[in-house]
This record gives structure tokens, C-alpha cells and sequence, in this order.
């Protein structure tokens, strides 16, 4: 179903909804729909904003002095591997690493790959 069609069905359903309830119908979707998402929406921004704060306190290789990492041998030489925290550094933060110099794109080679990965 595209979009006009279900507006369409939605509009078909409010007609024929007792009009005493309908208001409360909407209220209905406002709070199951609209808020739920807002909600969402509302923590993914706050956790910007804490990963943000963090990366002005955190070492820019987010591994701190108590703790230790130990860099795989097979696939990671340490010369050409940086560690990048993925809840630090988001792939546009990267991004703008790379552009301001900070991180060198060859570096970064097969990262989005390996995030995605580890997501699915």
C-alpha cells in the first residue's frame, strides 16, 4: 500500500467512527504513534549529546590509562590500525575527522563494513 492509498483507508476509517469518539481516536494514535517515535527520537538525542560530552573527556582513542588492548594479530598490524569507539565517533563524526585531518582515510578502510556487522 502506498501513501495515498492509506490516507485514503484512514480517512475511510475516522467516517466511519461515532463522531463522540473520534477525538479520542486521535488522542489514541497521538500516544501509541507520534509520541512512541518522538520518545525515540528524544533519546537518540541524548545520547549524542552524552557522547559528545564523553569525547571532550575520553582519550581521542577512547581506551583509557586502566585499560588495556590487545590488537588482534591475524588481520591488525598496530602501525596501520587505530581503535575508534562506534558509540563515540558515528560514521559523520568520523567523517568530519577525516576532513578537518585528524584521522587518515586509509585507516579507515573496511570500518563501516565491520559496524555494520556487528549490527545486524
Amino acid at each position: 500500500m502506498n501513501l495515498e492509498q492509506a490516507e485514503d483507508k484512514f480517512r475511510e476509517l475516522l467516517g466511519q467512527i461515532d463522531p463522540a469518539h473520534s477525538a479520542e481516536f486521535i488522542l489514541w494514535i497521538q500516544r501509541r504513534y507520534l509520541m512512541a517515535r518522538h520518545q525515540v527520537a528524544e533519546g537518540h538525542h541524548k545520547l549524542m549529546q552524552i557522547a559528545s560530552y564523553l569525547r571532550d573527556i575520553v582519550p581521542g582513542n577512547a581506551v583509557l590509562p586502566s585499560e588495556t588492548i590487545i590488537v588482534p594479530k591475524e588481520d591488525c598490524d598496530p602501525a596501520t590500525t587505530v581503535h575508534v569507539d562506534a558509540f563515540l565517533y558515528d560514521d559523520h563524526t568520523i567523517d568530519e575527522l577525516v576532513e578537518e585531518g585528524k584521522l587518515k582515510p586509509q585507516l579507515l578502510q573496511g570500518v563501516r563494513v565491520s559496524r555494520r556487522r556487528t549490527t545486524q
